[in-house]
């Protein structure tokens, strides 16, 4: 796919330093490498550097910008045939293959972020990987690799997105807890950590609790306004008769 891609972007003539610039302001880590192509192919290699098996957002981006139709024919017939590949194929056949979506990104600890799910990698698809990483985290992270057992997925994004990232792991992590998330970890640091497989049934138990707790506040309440008309009606009653007799 990517020489179809690369050979109809030369096709299209693009002036260099226009595409030299456009690819910085996608991704200004690649400015050092850019700045040393002198022409479109050295530059397109770049590029593809940046591409992998589920990631070829790096070519759409250009494609998209200088309109070039005979690439964009290319990546819609890829993405096509990948998405029926990744719905169809389960995750054990990408174990521990590498998956970098990029050449640039450092695998410095600090900027990678691993999510352990309890799934079955027979059962799962990469296409469901893809689909739950896109709800979570958008575009901020690129999957690396995928570790066996229970499923482990290693991804890296740039370090000054972390707390972006965080922030969005935060806000969804219900959803993920959902999907039977284990274990995520940014950095060197466990964000989150099922305690065991009884926690489930534990956190149940606790919605639960809240619940009834929440329902028998509102009975006291209920109840204490209840004894409150009593106790007034008692002490208007009380007061009346006082009246009666003096």
């Amino acid at each position: 796919m990517s020489s179809n891609v690369c050979e109809a972007i030369e096709d299209a003539k693009i002036e260099l330093k226009k595409l030299k610039a456009f690819i910085i302001s996608m991704n200004n880590e690649l400015k050092e490498k850019i700045q040393q192509c002198e022409d479109i192919s050295s530059t397109l290699s770049v590029v593809d550097e940046e591409c992998s098996l589920v990631d070829i957002e790096p070519f759409c981006g250009v494609v998209e910008q200088f309109k070039i139709e005979a690439a964009d024919k290319h990546i819609k017939e890829y993405l096509d045939t990948s998405k029926e590949y990744f719905q169809s194929n389960p995750i054990a056949d990408y174990l521990k293959k590498e998956l970098k979506a990029s050449a640039t990104y450092p695998s410095l600890q600090c900027e990678t972020i691993t999510y352990v799910f309890d799934w079955k990698p027979d059962k799962k698809t990469l296409d469901d990987i893809k689909d739950i990483l896109s709800m979570t985290s958008g575009k901020l992270v690129k999957i690396r690799y995928i570790n066996g057992g229970s499923i482990s997925i290693t991804c890296s994004f740039p370090y000054h997105l972390t707390g972006v990232l965080i922030t969005q792991l935060m806000d969804n992590l219900q959803f993920l807890k959902k999907n039977d998330l284990k274990k995520l970890t940014i950095g060197y640091w466990i964000m989150w950590e099922r305690e065991g497989k009884e926690e489930k049934e534990t956190e149940q138990f606790l919605e639960e609790k809240e619940a009834k707790i929440s329902l028998k506040e509102e009975y006291q309440k209920e109840d204490c306004f209840e004894k409150k008309d009593i106790d007034e009606n008692q002490k208007a009653e009380a007061e009346k008769q006082l009246i009666l007799k003096t």
